[in-house]
């Protein structure tokens, strides 16, 4: 009963600030003392695998990812979909290929359990040589919350809070531009693709530092007068955590479209 009380005391102090690792006076929160303790469980995702990208056939050229997918948490995990993207930059593409793979019911993962995924993708070989970039999409179920994150994470250890965008977009005769601004400042890496008229004009994957209202997330680039500009945009944190996907179309020069929330 004593040892009860003495781990209770802890915990109070530690939610109440008293004991703040070095932040006199700062309150915590009781998950996150929770979690100083070691006491909470969670569902932890690692992703380790390898590209290689070499001459198939003449003038085509294979990418191919293989690797593993652990749950090295203490929690199971349920609806696991992967998801590997290649992105493109010489040929204006990403192209996004669900994975499959053999898992035990409802697509689950426990704790220390893993499984082996591959993917390729094809395409014109180019001269000079340029490379693919690979990143692999993984989403999944734990305790009910749908969860998704990317890898490789610029920043593993980098801890990412949720967080709100707002798109702003001009539209001019023969420009076009895009802010994306955050209501907290951080640093996010950004997937991107733009379409003109239909067609692929911008892509990639950029990091993106000290972002924050005065300093947004921005993208701007010539257009026709007249063609319709469509824009897909997810922004992560740096430690692989989904925090916003946007949609824009444009349609029409002169037009300058208000700050609003980006679509989750």
């Amino acid at each position: 009963m004593r040892k009860l009380i003495i781990i209770l005391a802890v915990l109070v102090a530690i939610g109440t600030g008293l004991i703040g690792y070095g932040l006199k006076g700062a309150e915590i929160a009781p998950e996150v003392a929770l979690h100083m303790l070691g006491w909470t469980k969670k569902a932890e995702i690692a992703v380790d695998y390898a590209v290689t990208q070499g001459l198939d056939e003449p003038r085509m050229e294979e990418v191919k990812v293989t690797g593993t997918i652990s749950n090295i948490g203490k929690r199971e995990v349920r609806n696991l979909t992967i998801t590997a993207i290649f992105i493109d930059s010489a040929h204006n593409r990403i192209i996004e290929k669900s994975v499959e793979y053999i898992a035990t019911e409802a697509r689950s993962l426990l704790p220390n359990e893993r499984i082996n995924f591959d993917a390729n993708y094809f395409r014109e070989a180019t001269i000079p040589k340029t490379d693919v970039k690979v990143k692999i999409k993984v989403k999944w179920e734990e305790d009910e919350e749908h969860k998704a994150k990317i890898f490789p994470c610029v920043a593993p250890s980098k801890h990412s809070p949720k967080t709100n965008f707002f798109a702003k977009v001009k539209r001019y005769d023969y420009h076009y531009a895009i802010e994306l601004i955050p209501e907290r400042e951080g640093d996010y890496e950004v997937i991107y693709l733009f379409k003109e008229n239909g067609s692929i004009v911008k892509c990639g994957d950029e990091v993106f530092y000290n972002v924050n209202s005065q300093i947004p997330i921005k993208f701007d680039f010539p257009v026709h007068r007249n063609s319709t500009v469509e824009s897909y945009i997810e922004i992560y944190g740096l430690d692989g955590t989904i925090l916003h996907k946007s949609i824009e179309k444009s349609t029409r020069p002169f037009r300058e479209i208000p700050v609003r929330e980006v679509t989750k």
